[in-house]
């Protein structure tokens, strides 16, 4: 099986419309936007990559961002990208399968460590 493994190359701000500060990591286009807090709300950080309906290898994330371990309360991927979380770091432990956005992670809050994107 081949996978490609992403690792932090940078970061980047930007400002959405509305004025708010993004943090991006990686490089590429947008996978996922992660929020700290329930219905999009609070900080938030994206994780960048190749398109997910460009590629037919995984994207793997095997930590989330300095600051972001079980922090994540809910979430938009992007890209036709269907994302997998996992509650440990390297793509151990419990895992869900999220499509498109959840306003909140039912049992989840707080819980999500790495992840890894498929189409």
């Amino acid at each position: 099986m081949t996978v490609l493994l992403l690792a932090v190359t940078g970061s980047a701000h930007a400002m959405t419309p509305d004025g708010d500060d993004v943090i991006r990591i990686g490089a590429g286009v947008p996978l996922v936007t992660f929020y700290e807090d329930e219905g999009f709300q609070g900080q938030f950080v994206q994780l960048l990559g190749f398109p997910c309906d460009q590629t037919e290898y995984p994207q793997l994330h095997g930590q989330l961002p300095a600051g972001w371990n079980d922090r994540v309360s809910s979430f938009r991927t992007h890209n036709r990208c269907t994302m997998y979380g996992y509650e440990h770091t390297y793509q151990r432990g419990a895992t869900f399968v999220g499509t498109a956005a959840a306003r909140m992670l039912p049992g989840w809050n707080d819980r999500l460590s790495s992840v890894m994107f498929v189409r």
